[in-house]
C-alpha cells in the first residue's frame, strides 16, 4: 500500500512462485494484490495522498458518485483495488483472510497489527512475532480497518525496516506461517518451515508478545516534526524523555512505555506511537468472555445503553464513567472509545464466536462484570502482587557444573545451602551457558544476549556501550545497583561495570616482579561486602550482583573441606589443593595430560571448593533472612559455565562445547508467596533467560535491542504454555577460540561443528542423540539432522557480530599476573 515498501512484493512473489512451480495442494485460493504502483515506481511513499489512509466511507461514497476522470492518483488505485476486494470477499463466512504487508522507516523487531477480534486472534497467535493492539483505535482510513469492519480476518505485518534485506525474508516467513495457520496448506509443503519459524522467533526475541497502543503523536503538514535519531520499534522510553521536536518545541514521552513506529521519513501523518505490554492472563480472560458473548451484560451497568440496534456500540454517561474503566470494555471487545460532551461511545468489531456460550460461561461473565466494576481493573504481575519493588540478588558461581549439585542428582553432599534455596524456589534442570568460558558468558548473563550478538568474546574487547545491562535496566527503574567481582574476566576491564553505582573488584595483584602479591578472592569475602552495602539507606530497592570465583581454580578450600572430600591415601602433587603456586608453575597445563592417578583427587578438590562456596552462600542467605531481605527478594543463582574432568579428554573449560562445560545450575526464588516453591522445570533453558525473566517479573522497560534469551515466567506459572512456545528451542554455544567450535543443542539432538583453524585442518561434525546418549559418547557423525544444523551454524556464524576488538590494548603486569594465577595463560585463553 506504500510505494517505498517493496519488500512485501518481493516476498509474495517468492511464495506465489513456489506454489505454482511445485503445484502445492491448496484448500482455497491465494491472491496477491499490489497497490500504489506509481509511487512504487518512484520509490516514494505516495504521490498525493496516503493510499492507506483514504479507505473512508466519505471517500468511497464520492468514488461511487463521480467518474474516474476526477480521481486523484491514489483514489484511482483505490477504485481498482476496491473492485478486486469486493470480488474476492463477498461473504465473510467463507473465511477470507487479508494479510497486509508493510515495512517501517525505523529498525527493530518485526510485528503484526490487527483489529482485536477472536477470528483475528486465531490466526495472529500462530504467527510467532509480537502483536500490536489498539492501532485501529488511533488510525482511521486504513485498509486493515476497512476489511476488518466487514467481518474478515485482517492482519498487517510490519516486516522490518524499508531497506533492510532481511525484511523480505520476514515477510515471506510470515506469509507461510499465515497459510499454515489458516489450514490452506500443510506444514510439510512449506520450504524450510522450521527455519522460517525460527527466523521470526529469533528476530523478535526479547520483545513482549502483545503490546497495546496507548498514545499516538499525529503530524500536521508544516509542523517541522523531527524524530530524534537512534530509536527503533519497541525501544523503551521513560516518562519525560525527549523523543522529537517540532515548531512548538520539544516533544517528550508522557509515560514509561515502548516506542513504536518512530517516523524517519518525509511523508505520512504518524509521528510515533507509545504502547504498554499486555499480560497473557488478560488476553485469555478476554477471549473467554467474548467467546461466551458475555458483553451483553455490560448493558446492566448503570449509565450504559445501546448506541444502535446491535450490541456493537455502547454509550456511557460520563458522569459515572469513572466507575467503569476503559479497560473493562476492552475485555469484552469494545476497543475504540470516542468522546463527546457528556458521553463516551465504545465500539467493537463484529465477532463470529464458535458457540453461543454455555450457561456456566454466561453466569461467569455476569459475575465478572460486577466484580470488576467493584475492583476497578487491577492488572499486576506476580511480583507486583507481593512487592513491586522487590530487591534483586544475582549470584554467579564461576565454573559450577550443574552435575555436581546435590539436588540435581550428584552422589556427594556438596550443596546443602543451594539445595535449600532451590527448595524455596524453582530449579531449571537443563540450563546451559552460551559459551564455555567466562569472558563471553558473563555479558550474556547481564544482557540476555548471545556472544555472537553482544560481541564480547575475545581478549582485549569490551562490552559495547550500546549494549544494555541488567544493572542499567534496574537503575532506570530506580534500583540502587551494586556489584562485587571475583574474576578479572568479569571485570570493568571489559566494561562489564556498565550501569553499576558500586562495582567492587575483590581480586588484586600488587608489587613488582620480584615481590608480586596476587590475591585471588575467596567466597567468604562477599558477605562483608553485602553487609557494607546494606548500610546504604538511599531511596530505591537494591540490586546485588555477586560474581564469586569458586569453584573455579585454584581449588584451594580450607583444610576442613579439602580433607572431607579428598582420598586420605592420595599423596600426589595436588594433595594440598590446586593452588595458585601450582597454576603459576603451569602445572600440567591445567591437567590436560594429568595421569589417571591425579584425576580423582583433582575432581574431589573441585567438589571441596563447591562445598566451601556453598557454605558461604549459606552464610549470605542467613544474613538476608536476619535482615528481612530474603523473603522479599528475587534471588537468582547460576554459573557462567561448567567444568570438565576428562569426559572428553580435557580438564577445565573454555575449549569444548560438550555438556560438562556448558550445563549450569539455574535457581530462581521469587518473593515469599509470589510463586511456587520446590518446583523443578525440565525444559531447555539458558543463562541468557535471566534478564528477560527479571524484565517480565518486575515489568521493567525492556532494552532497546532484542534479547536472545526468553522469559521463564510462563515456565514458572504455566509450563504447558512455555513448552508450546519454546518446545522446539535450539541453543547455540561457542568455545573461546578465534575460530570457535560451535554447537547447537536441542532437547533431543546436539550437533558440534569444528571448523579449520590451521592449514590442512578439515571440518569436523559430531552429532549426539541426547535422550539415549546424555554423556555424548556415541558420535552419530554427519546425519541428515546434523547437516541441517551445520547449515544453520554456518549461517549464524556469518551473521554474528564480529567479536574481535576494534581496539585492543596491552595487559598490565597486574592483569597478566591475575590471569596467570587463574590459569588463563596471560591472554584469556585456557
Amino acid at each position: 500500500m506504500h510505494g517505498n515498501e517493496p519488500a512485501g512484493i518481493e516476498a509474495v512473489s517468492v511464495v506465489i512462485g513456489h506454489l505454482r512451480e511445485h503445484q502445492v495442494p491448496l484448500r482455497g485460493r491465494v491472491v496477491a494484490i499490489t497497490g500504489n504502483m506509481r509511487a512504487l515506481a518512484r520509490k516514494q511513499r505516495y504521490i498525493e495522498s496516503d493510499l492507506n489512509r483514504i479507505w473512508l466511507e466519505e471517500v468511497l461514497l464520492r468514488l461511487r458518485t463521480q467518474g474516474p476522470e476526477a480521481d486523484a492518483p491514489e483514489e484511482n488505485e483505490l477504485r481498482e483495488l476496491l473492485e478486486v476486494f469486493v470480488h474476492y470477499s463477498k461473504d465473510p463466512s467463507l473465511g477470507t483472510i487479508f494479510i497486509d504487508l508493510h515495512t517501517t522507516s525505523a529498525g527493530g523487531a518485526p510485528f503484526q497489527c490487527m483489529g482485536d477480534t477472536l477470528q483475528n486472534r486465531r490466526i495472529a497467535y500462530k504467527i510467532p512475532i509480537p502483536l500490536i493492539l489498539g492501532l485501529e483505535e488511533v488510525i482511521h482510513g486504513s485498509l486493515l480497518e476497512f476489511v476488518g469492519e466487514r467481518g474478515h480476518v485482517a492482519i498487517a505485518i510490519e516486516g522490518g525496516q524499508h531497506d533492510d534485506p532481511v525484511t523480505a525474508e520476514h515477510h515471506e516467513a510470515a506469509v507461510w506461517q499465515a497459510l499454515v495457520a489458516a489450514e490452506m496448506i500443510a506444514q510439510e509443503d512449506v520450504p524450510n518451515y522450521d527455519r522460517h519459524r525460527s527466523r521470526l522467533k529469533g528476530a523478535s526475541r526479547g520483545v513482549p508478545h502483545v503490546v497495546e497502543v496507548r498514545h499516538r503523536h499525529g503530524l500536521v503538514q508544516g509542523d517541522g516534526f523531527k524524530m530524534r535519531a537512534g530509536f527503533c520499534n519497541f525501544h523503551p522510553v521513560r516518562k519525560g524523555e525527549l523523543l522529537a521536536t517540532d515548531n512548538k518545541g520539544e516533544i517528550r514521552s508522557p509515560m514509561d512505555c515502548l516506542l513504536l513506529l518512530p517516523c524517519y521519513q518525509g511523508q505520512g501523518n504518524d509521528g510515533f506511537f507509545l504502547g504498554l505490554e499486555v499480560k497473557p492472563f488478560w488476553l485469555k480472560l478476554s477471549s473467554f468472555l467474548r467467546g461466551q458473548r458475555a458483553g451483553r451484560f455490560l448493558l446492566l451497568l448503570p449509565g450504559v445503553r445501546r448506541g444502535d440496534a446491535s450490541r456493537n456500540r455502547l454509550i456511557v454517561d460520563r458522569r459515572i464513567a469513572r466507575l467503569w474503566p476503559v479497560e473493562i470494555f476492552h475485555l469484552f471487545g469494545y476497543r475504540r472509545c470516542e468522546t463527546s460532551p457528556g458521553h463516551l461511545t465504545f465500539i467493537r468489531r463484529r465477532e463470529f464466536p464458535d458457540r453461543k456460550g454455555s450457561l456456566a460461561g454466561r453466569f461467569f461473565g455476569l459475575l465478572l462484570v460486577f466484580l470488576m466494576a467493584t475492583l476497578a481493573w487491577a492488572c499486576s504481575s506476580a511480583i507486583e502482587s507481593s512487592d513491586s519493588r522487590a530487591p534483586v540478588i544475582l549470584i554467579v558461581l564461576d565454573a559450577l557444573h550443574a552435575g555436581h549439585l546435590s539436588h540435581l542428582g550428584y552422589e556427594l553432599d556438596t550443596t546443602p545451602n543451594i539445595d535449600a534455596l532451590a527448595g524455596d524456589g524453582v530449579t531449571f534442570e537443563n540450563a546451559f551457558a552460551p559459551a564455555s568460558y567466562t569472558l563471553a558468558s558473563i555479558p550474556s548473563i547481564l544482557t540476555g544476549r548471545h556472544p555472537g550478538t553482544h560481541g564480547l568474546a575475545r581478549p582485549g574487547s569490551e562490552l559495547p556501550a550500546a549494549e544494555t545491562t541488567l544493572a542499567e535496566l534496574l537503575g532506570a527503574a530506580g534500583y540502587r545497583t551494586f556489584g562485587a567481582i571475583g574474576n578479572l574476566q568479569g571485570s570493568s576491564m571489559h566494561a562489564l561495570d556498565q550501569g553499576f553505582g558500586v562495582y567492587e573488584e575483590l581480586f588484586r595483584s600488587e608489587g613488582d616482579e620480584r615481590n608480586r602479591n596476587t590475591h585471588i578472592p575467596s567466597s567468604d569475602e562477599f558477605l562483608p561486602v553485602v553487609q557494607s552495602w546494606s548500610r546504604d539507606v538511599s531511596d530505591g530497592p537494591p540490586f546485588y550482583y555477586l560474581h564469586i570465583l569458586e569453584p573455579h581454580t585454584p581449588y584451594a578450600p580450607p583444610d576442613e573441606y579439602r580433607e572431607r572430600y579428598i582420598d586420605p591415601n592420595y599423596n600426589g602433587r595436588y594433595k594440598d589443593g590446586v593452588t595458585v603456586k601450582l597454576i603459576l608453575e603451569k602445572a600440567d597445563r591445567k591437567g590436560k595430560f594429568a595421569r589417571a592417578y591425579h584425576r580423582g583427587p583433582i575432581q574431589s578438590l573441585y567438589d571441596a571448593n563447591i562445598a566451601w562456596a556453598d557454605h558461604n552462600i549459606g552464610e549470605l542467605l542467613e544474613y538476608l533472612r536476619e535482615s528481612g531481605l530474603y523473603d522479599r527478594s528475587l534471588i537468582i543463582l547460576t554459573s557462567d559455565h561448567g567444568e570438565s574432568f576428562w569426559q572428553h579428554g580435557r580438564w577445565g573449560h573454555s575449549t569444548q562445547v560438550y555438556d560438562e562445560m556448558l550445563r549450569v545450575p539455574l535457581v530462581i526464588k521469587l518473593p515469599k508467596g509470589a510463586g511456587p516453591e520446590g518446583l523443578r522445570v525440565a525444559s531447555l533453558t539458558s543463562s541468557m533467560d535471566i534478564v528477560p525473566t527479571i524484565v517480565e517479573l518486575l515489568e521493567l522497560a525492556p532494552p532497546p535491542m532484542p534479547m536472545d534469551g526468553v522469559s521463564l515466567v510462563s515456565a514458572i506459572f504455566d509450563s504447558d504454555e512455555f513448552e508450546a512456545l519454546n518446545g522446539d528451542r535450539r541453543l547455540i554455544a561457542r568455545t573461546n577460540h578465534e575460530i570457535p567450535v560451535l554447537a547447537i543443542r536441542g532437547s533431543r539432538h546436539k550437533t558440534i561443528l569444528t571448523r579449520p583453524r590451521n592449514d590442512g585442518d578439515s571440518v569436523k561434525v559430531e552429532s549426539y542423540a541426547i535422550p539415549t546418549d546424555p554423556n555424548e559418547v556415541n558420535d552419530l557423525g554427519e546425519t541428515a539432522a546434523a547437516a541441517a544444523d551445520v547449515e544453520l551454524l554456518l549461517e549464524w556464524a556469518k551473521n554474528s557480530r564480529r567479536s574481535a576488538p576494534t581496539e585492543s590494548r596491552e595487559l598490565t603486569e597486574d592483569e597478566r599476573e591475575l590471569l596467570d594465577a587463574l590459569g588463563y595463560g596471560g591472554d584469556g585463553d585456557e
